[in-house]
């Protein structure tokens, strides 16, 4: 046997790796070298039952599950074979990798496609059929990692967890529990429910208290002391010593032993971020050199594994009973059936027979949609769905989001939009045969897995609408789906900060003084004293923090879900109990067979709920079944000159910049703009322009737009420009010869975390079956560089739609109701914008805004006329909503009289009351007074005592004869108080200012040259210094490839740029920061504060933007 040195040398010696490689292949085929290096230094000597933590064991593991997939690979003599397709990650690829990929010519025709999640089979002379599995997944207390270790393993893992039977549990305090088939993984996902969901039942049950445990029949346990293997085998799990030859007391006699080594780290190295995770889970830097000893004791190396074996060198039986509970323990859910599909788990069915429930439902909803007697083209779709949902046995799940969404405001989304059955269910509000929405996009013969069906909600109603599934399902099938929280460099600087003992204040100035600094070259940064806090904290990037919960994703099944999958309880409340989670992410869920259905909030669907009631109160009645705001001449012209401030979808700077440039927006036309304005696209968004502006002129198209006869047939619509998701699948297979399954990589390749290596992969086959099929070099080149400019992210037609729906909504009732939608959206949180700016949108369409009011105003801002609304006092900065109930309930039992009544009556607080005077909530209660003399009788009034201060509101005895005594008077006369005082005091009680625009707040000239209303087309070239103020920023990185010389740069050269909306007391204008100017004037974005800005006034599809080239600040 080679000896431990020799095995540390080769260890050191990782294969060359190529550049194409992501961090994650490297170290993954770093890890599988070292495990090759660990089986040579074992030679033959058998393997033992491994045990294994991952990064899953939250803030405790190291070594993720491809790494030790790699590791674990190469110690079983296992060689890697590529995957026809794989499963992406959570999060959308960076854009600095995208830009740069794309700007250097990545994924063109030369790539060199680097190596894909890897699949490993054993080889042919080892007698492994490859179903063996090569470890027992061990992480603490879950089974979070195992969607993760099934795909990087394919599937060669035993499933089992550790669970400690202390908090702060050594080796002799936890037994490893093991699932070798079916039952026991039902009754493991029990155990582990029961102990994360019934806290204190564990604990009584470690304790010996209780009896009270689920059953534990088939599954094995391996444990170290007798009280533990007991306490198991009561339950029915198969008990077996654990013996892990690593500092271990003798087991007792009566288990027979098991060798089952639990491996915690690939190699020495990663000790720091051990000892760093560790003081994470305590926040207390003082225990530093407690932890690291104990983290230090827990730690096993793989690289360890020979000299461990060699201590155990006379425990060969031990050996070998582990090696047959290896070969035991196949079982892993979600595997696939024998025509390689996936089992799925669907909701239960709410009737006896769910296909002819729908039937008759869709046929009551094509009353309600068509009126009269169907067409025969509607007809002849539905039936041909039904067919398909009959078939396919998904009428349940159709059946289900129908109950959930029956009664509400909801917009369907994404590829369900493609279904005539969710339209006249009322599921989706767009119509696919009107906008020629394909089905197949949704479901079809040739796709097995279960449709997916997006729904959103008004954002209020989300969590009525999570309580209603579980009312409906039971909590025995329902659960929110998690997300896997990582530390990034945010996070994991604020970490790093904590546990070495720095303020939080100090911690978040220093990253924001580090912000500056890189950007705009503001300030030093942090000291030297932060260098050890920076060192830490790129330690902790990557690190598994903990469970979050997904923003809409919902799981229900029809088998118990406990036994599927461990639950957690969610920090989220809904009726004062947890809300129960899953212990997976959505990917995770989806490879194992569980089916999720998307519930988001969407504060849009919110406002428009709220006008139209608003509407109905004034006398104005609206059929939401069959409005059709998309045909409303205002509300068209509205969008295509790009005054949607405030409506959903389209009121960001870009889309109301592309709608004007357009000129002319229909339904199509703004369906195709929501898909196309991406990430990288922005040279394919102004080829349409120019097209679409010749053909707006000209009538014609020309055939150099279609330079194959695919582009024509499938994208007419946007003059041979890749729009949408099915234009890629579609374009794929006429130019490539993709089929079904190839299709689907390309589109699930798209917004990954890995997109541009996945497209990379792609790439090879989609260029060679172009020129297998006739296609020139020219055309392949053109349409795949249109393809990867969907890297960010990327639409179907029907997801597009299904929100320009509601975009038509919010402006239609902006146009015709200015008043009603403003307060509306600004009651609903807003959107794209703060509330200030919502104000003075509402102030440019000639709304009067109206201050908070004591004795008419409400929570919520509301409109008072069909010219103006009053702020509500949700605005009211410190305003508890419990006092708001209070005032409210006070009002309506009898009116307000005075100061100090309302003071004795609504229990207010001292800086509740500042906070309403500030705003104005009392000028109509006091308005025979002056704003000094209501700020003298409020001081009078929080002097006074109110009695029986403890009491509820309810209880106090009230003296009628004080309540009706008028407020006192001054006794002199108050000096008035100067309005830019009051309007100081009226901001920060409100971040809004309701009588005039917050330059008020600054002593800014009256009389000024230029405003943002003058920069319109004829202004072109000119050049103006406007007074402005930002409302929004977006920053995004400009990619140079060439220097200014003209010639290419060794490296791209990435640079942040800014687009910002400027506004002043007269409207609003676009702007555009270059990297130099916004490197050199960008602090002035993010003052908060007016300043002078400098640019030339350029112009595109007659459409004027500033581009900024100097910014003087004003002084303080």
């Amino acid at each position: 046997m080679p000896s431990h040195d020799l095995l540390a040398r080769l260890a050191q010696r990782p294969p060359e790796s190529g550049p194409e490689e992501t961090s994650q292949q490297r170290s993954r085929s770093a890890a599988m070298h070292l495990g090759n290096a660990v089986r040579e230094a074992l030679g033959e000597q058998p393997l033992p039952l491994l045990a294994v933590q991952t990064t899953f064991s939250f803030l405790r593991g190291t070594v993720s599950p491809g790494e030790w997939g790699g590791a674990l690979a190469g110690l079983c003599r296992a060689r890697e074979i590529v995957p026809a397709e794989r499963r992406g990650g959570n999060h959308p690829a960076s854009l600095l990798a995208v830009s740069v990929a794309l700007q250097a010519g990545a994924f063109t025709r030369a790539t060199q496609a680097p190596p894909p999640v890897p699949v490993y089979v054993a080889e042919p002379d080892d007698g492994d059929d490859g179903t063996r599995p090569w470890a027992a997944l061990a992480d603490l207390g879950d089974l979070a990692g195992l969607p993760a270790a099934i795909e990087q393993w394919g599937r060669r893992v035993a499933v089992g967890a550790t669970l400690p039977v202390h908090e702060h549990a050594g080796p002799a305090d936890l037994v490893l529990c093991l699932a070798p088939d079916a039952a026991a993984y039902r009754a493991l996902c029990r155990l582990l429910s029961w102990r994360n969901e019934e806290e204190q039942g564990w604990h009584a049950w470690l304790d010996g208290e209780t009896h009270d445990a689920p059953a534990l029949d088939g599954l094995v346990v391996l444990a170290s002391t007798m009280p533990w293997a007991d306490r198991f085998a009561w339950h029915g799990a198969e008990v077996f010593g654990w013996l892990t030859g690593h500092r271990q007391a003798p087991l007792p006699a009566q288990l027979a032993p098991v060798v089952t080594p639990l491996l915690t780290a690939l190699s020495p190295g990663h000790e720091r971020r051990r000892h760093l995770q560790a003081l994470i889970q305590d926040r207390s830097g003082i225990r530093m050199h407690v932890d690291s000893a104990r983290v230090g004791r827990r730690t096993l190396h793989l690289t360890d594994l020979p000299d461990l074996l060699e201590t155990l060198r006379d425990h060969d039986e031990a050996i070998a009973r582990g090696r047959a509970l290896l070969q035991r323990c196949a079982y892993t859910p979600g595997a696939p059936l024998a025509n390689g599909h996936t089992p799925w788990q669907l909701p239960p069915a709410l009737v006896e027979d769910p296909d002819a429930e729908l039937r008759r439902r869709c046929a009551e909803g094509v009353r309600q949609r068509y009126g009269g007697a169907e067409s025969p083209k509607v007809r002849d779709r539905l039936q041909y769905e039904l067919g398909i949902f009959t078939k396919k046995g998904f009428a349940p799940y159709v059946l289900a989001v129908w109950h959930l969404t029956r009664f509400r405001q909801t917009c369907g989304r994404g590829s369900a939009a493609s279904s005539l059955v969710c339209y006249v269910l009322g599921i989706t509000n767009v119509d696919p045969l009107k906008h020629q929405l394909v089905f197949e996009r949704f479901l079809s013969e040739e796709r097995f897995d279960p449709p997916d069906i997006d729904v959103d909600f008004a954002h209020d109603e989300r969590d009525a609408v999570l309580q209603e599934t579980i009312d409906t399902f039971g909590r025995e099938h329902v659960a929110l789906v998690s997300t896997h929280q990582t530390l990034q460099h945010q996070g994991a600087w604020r970490e790093a900060g904590r546990v070495l003992g720095k303020e939080r204040s100090a911690i978040t100035d220093a990253q924001r003084g580090l912000a500056l600094q890189r950007t705009f070259s503001v300030g030093e940064g942090p000291d030297a004293g932060w260098d050890e806090v920076r060192s830490a904290a790129q330690d902790l990037v990557g690190a598994v923090r903990n469970f979050g919960v997904h923003c809409g994703g919902i799981v229900i099944t029809r088998d118990p879900i406990r036994e599927m999958v461990p639950i957690h309880p969610a920090a989220k409340q809904l009726q004062g109990l947890p809300a129960p989670a899953i212990a997976w992410e959505k990917d995770g869920a989806e490879l194992l067979g569980l089916v999720k259905i998307d519930f988001l909030g969407n504060r849009s669907l919110g406002v428009v709920r709220d006008v139209l009631a608003d509407l109905r109160e004034d006398g104005i009645s609206i059929d939401a079944w069959k409005w059709q705001p998309e045909e409303d001449h205002l509300a068209r012209q509205l969008v295509s000159r790009g005054r949607t401030i405030g409506c959903f979808y389209i009121e960001s700077p870009a889309m109301r910049l592309l709608n004007a440039k357009a000129g002319e927006t229909d339904f199509e036309r703004l369906t195709l703009h929501s898909s196309i304005i991406r990430p990288a696209a922005n040279a394919w968004i102004n080829t349409y322009l120019e097209r679409f502006a010749e053909f707006r002129r000209t009538g014609r198209q020309r055939d150099e737009w279609y330079p194959h006869p695919a582009l024509r047939a499938l994208l007419s619509e946007s003059f041979g420009v890749l729009s949408y998701q099915e234009d890629l699948m579609l374009i794929s297979r006429d130019l490539a010869g993709f089929g079904i399954k190839q299709q689907n990589s390309l589109r699930k390749a798209l917004g990954r975390s890995d997109t541009p290596q996945r497209l990379a992969g792609l790439a090879g086959g989609f260029f060679s079956g172009c020129a297998e099929r006739g296609v020139t070099a020219a055309v392949s080149d053109l349409v795949w560089t249109m393809i990867v400019s969907f890297a960010g992210y990327s639409f179907t037609k029907a997801h597009s739609a299904s929100y320009v729906k509601v975009s038509f909504q919010a402006a239609c009732l902006k146009v015709h109701n200015p008043a009603h939608f403003m307060a509306r959206v600004i009651c609903n949180g807003g959107g794209f914008y703060g509330p200030c700016a919502y104000v003075e949108e509402a102030r440019r369409w000639k709304v009067e805004i109206q201050p908070p009011c004591v004795r008419c105003g409400t929570w919520e801002t509301k409109r008072t006329t069909h010219h103006s609304f009053r702020l509500g006092f949700q605005l009211v900065h410190g305003l508890r909503q419990g006092t708001v109930a209070r005032i409210l309930g006070e009002r309506e039992r009898a009116p307000f009289i005075g100061v100090c009544d309302f003071w004795r009556r609504s229990r207010a607080s001292a800086s509740e009351m500042h906070a309403l005077l500030w705003a104005g909530a009392f000028d109509d209660l006091l308005a025979t007074h002056a704003p000094a003399g209501r700020f003298w009788l409020v001081e009078q009034a929080v002097q006074q005592s109110r009695g029986q201060a403890d009491a509820e509101p309810d209880q106090l005895e009230f003296d009628f004869a004080a309540d009706l005594r008028a407020d006192p008077l001054p006794s002199r006369e108050l000096a008035a108080m100067p309005q830019r005082t009051l309007d100081h005091h009226a901001w920060q009680a409100l971040g809004i200012l309701p009588r005039a625009h917050p330059f008020a707040l600054w002593d800014l000239p009256k009389k000024r040259r230029w405003h943002c209303h003058d920069v319109r087309p004829d202004m072109q070239r000119r050049k103006l210094t406007l007074l402005v103020w930002v409302i929004t920023a977006k920053q995004v990185l400009s990619t140079q490839m060439r220097g200014r010389d003209g010639k290419p740069l060794d490296q791209p050269s990435v640079r942040p740029m800014s687009f910002v909306t400027l506004e002043d007391e007269c409207g609003i204008a676009e702007s555009v920061w270059f990297p130099e100017v916004y490197h050199a004037c960008g602090a002035a974005i993010e003052a908060g504060r007016p300043f002078w800005a400098t640019g030339i006034v350029m112009v595109e599809f007659g459409v004027a933007t500033l581009q900024v080239v100097g910014v003087e600040e004003i002084p303080e």
